[in-house]
């Protein structure tokens, strides 16, 4: 499957793929991806069943002008919790990778 982000005048019109199906551990993923050279993120994630946890498999910006994570491809764990509003994300560079 292939998507291709268009630009329709101030629109950037961009697709998704989600699984209607919870999955489990142990979960082998693999994606081709090509990073844009927008700032929008290009990204294969996991998300919790209740929203409030966040498994970066990749996440870049292809944005040339951001330097810093338009070189590399983040990779994490987020939690953000809603009420009472909670989040954590490293903020190192260990989850990046060149």
């Amino acid at each position: 499957m292939v998507f291709k982000a268009t630009i329709d005048g101030q629109k950037v019109l961009t697709g998704c793929i989600t699984s209607k199906e919870r999955v489990g551990y142990p979960l082998y993923t693999e994606a081709k991806v090509k990073i844009s050279e927008s700032s929008l993120a290009t990204a294969v994630w996991m998300l919790s069943e209740d929203s409030t946890q966040e498994i970066d498999n990749l996440e870049a910006y292809g944005d040339k002008i951001n330097t810093a994570y338009g070189q590399r491809l983040h990779l994490s764990h987020h939690v953000f919790i809603r009420n009472p509003f909670q989040y954590y994300q490293p903020t190192g560079w260990e989850e990046t990778y060149y």
